[in-house]
């Protein structure tokens, strides 16, 4: 690998490669494809001798050591998703110029994991210009981010998307709560202090509205879960007997549990009809037109997709008991606006989600 800096004006402006070579150019640093680990390490540190003496003359060797650290950071967790490759990559080199002027910035281990976290995923999604252009402006505000406020927007990012596959009522709740005791629930902003939330709106990280206001958590949970608190089936009744004479015309069967919130009623081991029509359509041994009657007689035997309103109370006070997952509902409630996250707040969300993963347990946050 060539790498050329400091070079004449003219020379700058040409450069030739040879036959069977690549060559790529960046504002007058030339980087060649296939990077191993010390040359990423040259790269990202002619970049950081370049960001402290263009931007911190007086501060120079306190900016390189604090780049240092983050380089060290970036590196290890891109070896690690084998993605050295993109310190070739000129855009990636701007990205990662930008993380070192936020590095410089701050003293803190958390921001360095924030933005090692961000520039692996910019390095593995970043072909998406969406996502880059997310990825770029999260870059530019982890050393203005307030920890607390980040917490508060990585729960309410996974609060709003992640949910449980199925199981019984137990293994459900049990699987939801192990996802966010990874999360730093012990740490959330009063919800019902605005400042967290205008300190992210100010960052562009998320949209408050004091016109509306946020769906309350018990809802929240009848469109994620409708299957956990869904009327079920009376069992052994005519209406079972019917779903499971349809199942059997073609060839199926569904596996069925007692309905624990609704005694004497039968419910299916999901979470929701979205995902059981997932399931049975990644496995090749059904047809789409079992498939299709197994969705059919899920929603109009079982009733999966309609959470039943008097259900919900019994629900909510499962979830409540629940260690972790359980400190969401009333903080979630108590939030005095209408939300939305930005796609600089969902980057965010999902890097500081991976951060916190020690047990690397979690689905991604999107």
């Amino acid at each position: 690998m060539g790498i050329s800096i400091g070079q004449p004006m003219a020379d700058r402006q040409l450069q030739r490669a040879g036959d069977n070579s690549q060559l790529v150019q960046v504002a007058g640093d030339l980087v060649q494809g296939g990077v191993t680990y010390d040359e990423a390490n040259t790269i990202a540190e002619i970049q950081a001798r370049k960001v402290a003496a263009e931007h911190f003359a007086a501060g120079e060797a306190l900016a390189n050591e604090r780049m240092e650290r983050l380089n060290q950071r970036v590196l290890q967790t891109l070896q690690a998703v084998e993605r050295l490759a993109a310190f070739a990559d000129p855009s990636f080199q701007i990205s990662l110029k930008r993380a070192q002027l936020g590095a410089a910035c701050t003293d803190e281990d958390a921001d360095y994991d924030m933005l090692a976290q961000l520039l692996s995923d910019r390095a593995t999604r970043g072909d998406h210009r969406k996502v880059r252009a997310g990825l770029d402006l999260a870059i530019q505000v982890v050393d203005q981010l307030d920890p607390v406020a980040l917490a508060g927007l990585t729960v309410f990012q996974a609060a709003l998307q992640w949910r449980p596959v199925g199981g019984t009522l137990g293994q459900a709740l049990d699987t939801w709560d192990r996802l966010f005791s990874q999360l730093p629930t012990e740490h959330l902003p009063p919800a019902s202090d605005a400042e967290w939330l205008d300190h992210l709106d100010v960052l562009g990280i998320v949209r408050v509205s004091t016109i509306g206001s946020m769906i309350k958590y018990d809802e929240l949970l009848s469109r994620l879960v409708p299957g956990l608190a869904c009327g079920g089936v009376e069992a052994g009744s005519e209406d079972e007997a019917s779903g499971l004479a349809k199942l059997h015309e073609v060839g199926m069967s569904l596996p069925r549990i007692e309905h624990e919130l609704k005694p004497g009623y039968r419910r299916l081991p999901w979470c929701a009809p979205d995902i059981l029509e997932l399931q049975l359509a990644e496995q090749a041994q059904f047809t789409p037109q079992q498939v299709a009657v197994a969705v059919d007689v899920a929603r109009d035997t079982y009733k999966i997709g309609q959470h039943d309103a008097g259900l919900r109370a019994p629900l909510m006070e499962r979830v409540r008991a629940l260690p972790h997952l359980g400190r969401v509902p009333d903080w979630w409630d108590a939030i005095p606006h209408a939300v939305e996250v930005t796609s600089v707040g969902r980057v965010l969300a999902r890097a500081n989600a991976k951060r916190c993963d020690l047990l690397k347990m979690l689905p991604a946050l999107d």
